[in-house]
């Protein structure tokens, strides 16, 4: 039997799946990766769906379920993941060269998970601190501080004139 809520989490869902796949994306730097972290990220909303659909803000509760999934990643993954000499000098060919958008990139991967994670909320979704404390179920203060500390790596990174 379908339900009200199954068709409006259901809608949610197909709206925003491509959104959600480009938050995941910044975030990751890997399209598949993104990929699988947005369909996980749907997954469980639809599992979740009755508490989706009564949520004040549907779509931060569903990023909040994806930025969850992926700092879990993270916290697993943090002592398997060895970068191989290839990635190392990608990177160290990244911080020579003059592109900006390479440097920017560099930058943004050298931020803590929750640095990106509101730097991307910010500046990609248009989020205020506000709607960003609460998907990352944190204090507005601790927003602005890790968006001024992360910026300040950005500006490091790429100079202030960019």
């Amino acid at each position: 039997m379908v339900t009200a809520d199954h068709e409006r989490v259901t809608r949610l869902l197909e709206e925003r799946a491509d959104w959600l796949v480009a938050c995941a994306y910044l975030l990751t730097k890997d399209r598949e990766h993104a990929r699988d972290l947005a369909q996980d990220a749907m997954v469980q909303a639809w599992r979740a769906r009755e508490r989706v659909d009564a949520a004040d803000a549907p779509d931060r509760y569903l990023l909040r379920i994806m930025l969850n999934l992926y700092r879990s990643e993270l916290r697993r993954s943090r002592l398997r993941l060895v970068p191989l000499v290839e990635d190392r000098e990608d990177v160290h060919e990244s911080r020579i060269s003059a592109g900006g958008l390479h440097d920017i990139e560099a930058a943004i991967r050298q931020l803590s998970p929750r640095q990106r994670a509101v730097i991307v909320l910010r500046y990609w979704a248009d989020y205020d601190d506000v709607e960003i404390a609460d998907v990352l179920g944190c204090r507005r203060a601790t927003v602005r501080s890790l968006a001024a500390r992360g910026l300040a790596v950005i500006r490091q990174r790429v100079g202030d004139d960019r």
